[in-house]
């Protein structure tokens, strides 16, 4: 599905899909460019944004031929809160799922502002670079 251009004062498209979560969460997800592209990229906003910081970035790449997937964080724009407490963990687990639920290629490319790039560095990152080191033992 591609949106159109945007137009002033007009509410934004309605999302593609929505992608529930197990704490009854609901994410909100829009897709721009052709379904069968060679590159999908995946756009997270940051704290108290939606998708549409990311509208003119989706139409650029969408009219050349990339799919662009962009969604609603959880609290956000269409997207239902649920009743998970809010972490890096979580923003990188819900970021996983949108890549699980929308990959249809093998080139994925990942961007986030702000709290977005939050999740991409902890989806990125191993679990052990965001735990705290051993306490030293001194002899």
């Amino acid at each position: 599905m591609h949106h159109g251009p945007a137009r002033p004062n007009s509410l934004p498209p309605p999302p593609s899909h929505y992608l529930p979560r197990p704490d009854d969460a609901r994410l909100a997800l829009y897709t721009d460019g052709p379904d069968a592209a060679p590159v999908t990229v995946v756009l997270a906003h940051g704290w108290c944004a939606t998708v549409s910081i990311w509208d003119d970035h989706a139409r650029h790449l969408a009219t050349r031929g990339i799919r662009v997937i962009r969604y609603d964080q959880r609290g956000h724009g269409a997207s239902l809160t649920g009743t998970s407490i809010a972490s890096a963990r979580l923003l990188a687990d819900e970021l996983a799922a949108v890549l699980r639920h929308t990959r249809r290629c093998p080139r994925v490319v990942v961007a986030g502002h702000s709290m977005g790039g939050m999740g991409v560095l902890h989806l990125a990152a191993p679990e052990s670079y965001w735990s705290p080191p051993a306490p030293a033992r001194w002899a």
